[in-house]
């Protein structure tokens, strides 16, 4: 597993994260849930390190920096928790058990914490975007010359969502792309 994978999956990662943003900015006013892994593993084939590495990585991280943010966010009554999850989070695709499986969960802790929070001030929206022309969608079978020749969204359109999401007064709780 890559390192920046493991130190998401900390809970200290996410406690010492959480206390430089208030250190260097007083509050936090957003958190982008953006870590992610995939893999591209038929559920026969995979083993239990697949399933913890991928559950760890898209939903316990999710989990952990929002229950951080959001201790300091209900201090101020107002904040904004951005999960960044995939359309795989709405329909199932075949090789990609674990992954799908992450990505309905983290809607779920979306949907939870939104319920949970929203009177006190704490706002949430997901963001579900589809394959996007990133290093992320290289390998298993796929090239970086078929990634780049494909009619995948950019970067800059999910960035443009989770900015929609991030200036939205009313947040709305759910953006599906494409």
């Amino acid at each position: 597993m890559d390192r920046a994978f493991k130190d998401v999956c900390q809970e200290k990662t996410a406690i010492q994260t959480v206390s430089l943003a208030i250190e260097t900015f007083g509050r936090i006013d957003i958190l982008v849930n953006n870590a992610g892994i995939g893999k591209l593993i038929p559920l026969v084939e995979s083993i239990s390190d697949d399933y913890y590495e991928i559950m760890d990585t898209n939903v316990f991280s999710s989990f952990i920096f929002s229950k951080y943010a959001a201790i300091e966010m209900l201090k101020k009554r107002q904040g904004k928790i951005i999960f960044v999850s995939s359309v795989t989070g709405h329909v199932g695709h075949e090789d990609e058990t674990i992954y799908t499986m992450t990505k309905f969960a983290q809607r779920g802790l979306s949907q939870a914490i939104d319920k949970e929070l929203r009177s006190q001030g704490i706002k949430t929206c997901v963001v579900c975007p589809s394959a996007t022309k990133t290093e992320f969608e290289v390998g298993y079978g796929r090239t970086k010359e078929s990634v780049e020749a494909a009619h995948l969204e950019t970067a800059d359109d999910v960035a443009q969502g989770i900015l929609y999401a991030c200036k939205a007064e009313n947040t709305v709780w759910e953006i599906r792309m494409r």
